[in-house]
C-alpha cells in the first residue's frame, strides 16, 4: 500500500470574545499536512454503509492513529467532510464525502 498522496487537515476555530485578551478574536485556520492512501470507496461498501451508490466518497488511510479533531479534509483541492472513522492502535482510516 502506497501512502503517496498529500491530505490536509483542517480544523476551524470559530471567532469569539477572548477573556484572557479582554477583546474579540478572528476564527482561524489550523493545516496539518499528512501524506495517505487514498481510494475511491467501491460500490458494494458505499450500498453498505450509505444504501446508495456515489462516485464522491473516499477512503484515507493514515500509516499513524490521526486523533486530533478536524472540520474538513482537502484532497487534489477538492474538499471533504468525514462520514465515518476507524482507529486503531497503529493506523487510522476516514470515509470522506466530497461537499
Amino acid at each position: 500500500m502506497r501512502y503517496d498522496t498529500e491530505v490536509l487537515f483542517v480544523k476551524e476555530v470559530e471567532g469569539g470574545y477572548s477573556p484572557e485578551l479582554g477583546k474579540w478574536v478572528q476564527g482561524s485556520k489550523k493545516v496539518t499536512s499528512r501524506m495517505a492512501n487514498v481510494t475511491d470507496l467501491g460500490a458494494e461498501k458505499s450500498r453498505l454503509f450509505f444504501g446508495e451508490v456515489r462516485n464522491f466518497h473516499k477512503v484515507i488511510r493514515l500509516r499513524n492513529p490521526y486523533l486530533e479533531s478536524w472540520s474538513y479534509a482537502v484532497i487534489s483541492e477538492r474538499e471533504y467532510t468525514e462520514k465515518k472513522a476507524s482507529q486503531s492502535r497503529h493506523k487510522s482510516s476516514f470515509i470522506v464525502g466530497e461537499n
